[in-house]
């Protein structure tokens, strides 16, 4: 796994490398392992129930791999299309996992970009973040695009992220929709990623249970944040922030909404 985090080609943006623990170790050792072998490129996943083992079988199965000879690791490649390439089993070094990564990279045909991009104004669900977004801007390797709602509006935390990817590219999330949260009363926690430089009016309205908001973002400024986007959220919320943007955000957030008992902290 060290190895494999070292790679050049766990970076790159066209390929997505999801490692999950099946053998129910903890959330602690899972963070644990991440920290010693892995990398911000590799996604570490572990099993609270049964879901990922059951995964695991479903995928074995599809791969024509015989669970009576199962070894782990097993490592299933997936194409942006959501389909199985390979599933190997046992240990495999460095060089046979690129091998077979090239194998159906080369395979697969791109398709033309002008056609298969999707045109701004989109709005599209990405499953991994769980995220309903609306394309801004499009191109051959991505684009931007703006957070419209959660996918699951009974969810009590959400997370704006920095990226989605529709279609197999990577748009930035740089805006928050109005009226994105407005009067949901299930949301407790919300975090917004670095690359949102928006925040629409009404954005947070009403949200009388939303407790935490973590904003890592450094570049929200009075005029980019609409009007009400913090009217009515919990009265005593906390508020992360970047520890140089405390004094100026908190003055922002009080301008829209934000009740004078809510806390504004460094991260």
């Amino acid at each position: 796994m060290q190895s494999i985090s070292g790679s050049s080609w766990v970076k790159d943006s066209g390929i997505r490398t999801v490692f999950a623990e099946t053998n129910r170790a903890s959330k602690a050792d899972v963070e644990t392992f991440a920290r010693n072998y892995g990398c911000s490129s590799v996604t570490f996943c572990y099993d609270v129930g049964t879901g990922i083992n059951t995964a695991l079988w479903r995928y074995v199965s599809a791969g024509s791999v015989s669970s009576q000879s199962i070894t782990l690791p097993v490592i299933v490649l997936i194409d942006s299309r959501n389909m199985i390439q390979k599933v190997t089993t046992g240990y495999k070094s460095e060089k046979e996992i690129i091998t077979e990564v090239n194998r159906f990279k080369d395979s697969v045909k791109p398709s033309a970009p002008d056609n298969s991009a999707p045109k701004p104004g989109s709005v599209v669900t990405d499953l991994r973040t769980k995220s309903v977004c609306k394309v801004i801007s499009t191109g051959n390797a991505g684009g931007t695009a703006e957070y419209v709602r959660p996918s699951n509006k009974r969810s009590t935390s959400a997370k704006i992220p920095s990226t989605v990817v529709i279609s197999g590219r990577t748009y930035a999330v740089t805006s928050i929709a109005p009226n994105a949260f407005k009067g949901n009363k299930k949301i407790k926690s919300v975090t917004i990623e670095k690359n949102v430089r928006k925040i629409g009016k009404n954005a947070f309205y009403g949200c009388k249970n939303l407790r935490k908001i973590v904003i890592k973002s450094k570049n929200l400024s009075k005029k980019s944040i609409g009007k009400n986007a913090f009217r009515g959220i919990y009265s005593k919320a906390t508020v992360r922030v970047p520890k140089n943007k405390v004094k100026s955000y908190k003055s922002v957030f009080r301008s829209k909404g934000m009740g004078k008992k809510a806390k504004v902290k460094k991260l």
